[in-house]
């Protein structure tokens, strides 16, 4: 598979820079004159001035649409956030204490960002209901959770910053007790996992501690053996190995079961990547992705190496090319910071035959997925630690192919 490089790569951001728009000046990007003009525009138009091998290997991305996003964007988050039906975008800034919220327009642009404080050091984002409305909920690497619990109309108050362990790194939400409430598990990179329970008004007073591998990394809440209780899954990076604790539906789990990784994995993801309707788990690290297979019992098999890489820190599945079976994507930081995007595009049966890539700006730290422009298809946001970007590729839904 061929990558647009050198002055392809040039025309690429430099149509990229065009759609920014009203970026450079601060200008708002989602409505009246400071509108993004229509990324299928720039979509045509890149096809018309490239040569048809130059598109090679990103057929199904536009060309990417960039946000200043704070210094050290760490993480991307997206969801809902003034319930418009719209998917809006919240980056975690590790560099700059806070966390920029970008309200989208639906159409794949985004509003200029609102910044708001947080703790020491936010490393990573997340959506979830916390008082009945989508809130921003930051893991802070300082030690604790921000909230910033939301109005309803996009903006928030806050933080209000909760204990989870020493060095929490990521959070997982769902109803872990089965109150009807949304609650948080925190991977704590110092050690364990912290389940932080809601009471419903955006507010975790109580707490429980969850035994995991060593410096969990990322962590996954998901029913991994088909009970209807959420189950949690992590990466642990000292120790080389993803680690399993079982739901009891009232909010505790079981002792840890390890498998070994072939590497020390950062990000986890859940999903059916064979077909036999049984949650696997996808492992990430280094220059490795690891899949292992589940059994439908919360147990799983030993893992086989997929994909090769340089530094692959984050990870997320959706059907890209609309085939029907999942794929993956993964930010990989590269040589010497070449950041790419790399796509594994499954074949249904766990195996991943295709697996194009581009370039992304430099230093992937965190992938989010979803359709931010409404048109049925799986767009990608990255945050990129070194650029101080928040990068949006909307997918075009045409097939990845070399032509």
């Amino acid at each position: 598979m061929r990558i647009a490089t050198g002055p392809a790569l040039l025309a690429l951001l430099a149509l990229a820079s065009c759609v920014r728009g009203g970026g450079a000046d601060g200008g708002s990007l989602d409505g009246g004159s400071r509108d993004l003009a229509a990324p299928a525009d720039f979509a045509r138009r890149f096809d018309l001035a490239l040569a048809p091998a130059d598109l090679a290997g990103i057929g199904l991305f536009a060309p990417p649409i960039t946000l200043p996003a704070g210094v050290h964007p760490s993480s991307v988050a997206l969801g809902d956030l003034d319930r418009d039906g719209r998917l809006d975008a919240v980056v975690a800034d590790r560099g700059a204490n806070g966390a920029s919220v970008f309200l989208g327009d639906g159409r794949g642009g985004f509003a200029m960002p609102v910044v708001y404080k947080a703790g020491g050091e936010p490393i990573h984002a997340t959506i979830a209901d916390g008082n009945g409305l989508p809130c921003v909920l930051l893991a802070d690497f300082s030690g604790g959770v921000d909230v910033l619990l939301a109005w309803g109309d996009g903006t928030f108050a806050g933080p209000t910053s909760f204990g989870a362990g020493t060095a929490p790194d990521a959070i997982a939400a769902g109803d872990f007790n089965g109150d009807g409430h949304t609650d948080l598990a925190v991977a704590d990179w110092g050690g364990g996992a912290t389940i932080l329970f809601n009471n419903g008004h955006g507010a975790y007073p109580k707490s429980a501690s969850v035994a995991t591998g060593a410096n969990p990394r990322d962590i996954v809440a998901a029913d991994l053996d088909g009970d209807g209780r959420l189950d949690l899954a992590t990466p642990c990076w000292l120790d080389s190995s993803v680690t399993v604790m079982l739901g009891d539906r009232h909010g505790g789990f079981s002792p840890p079961t390890a498998w070994p990784a072939p590497m020390r994995p950062e990000a986890l993801v859940a999903g059916d990547f064979d077909g036999d309707q049984r949650l696997d788990l996808a492992a990430a690290g280094g220059g490795v992705l690891a899949l292992f297979r589940g059994h439908g019992d919360g147990t799983f098999g030993m893992p086989s190496v997929v994909q090769g890489g340089v530094d692959v820190r984050s990870l997320v599945a959706a059907d890209f090319d609309g085939d029907g079976h999942l794929d993956l994507a993964l930010g990989d930081e590269g040589e010497g910071g070449a950041s790419r995007v790399t796509l594994l595009l499954g074949a249904g049966d766990g195996t991943f035959p295709a697996t194009p890539g581009f370039d992304a700006p430099g230093g992937i730290e965190g992938l989010a997925v979803g359709d931010l422009d409404r048109d049925g298809r799986p767009d990608l946001a990255i945050a990129s630690w070194r650029s101080g970007q928040l990068t949006v590729l909307l997918n075009r839904g045409g097939a990845l192919r070399d032509r």
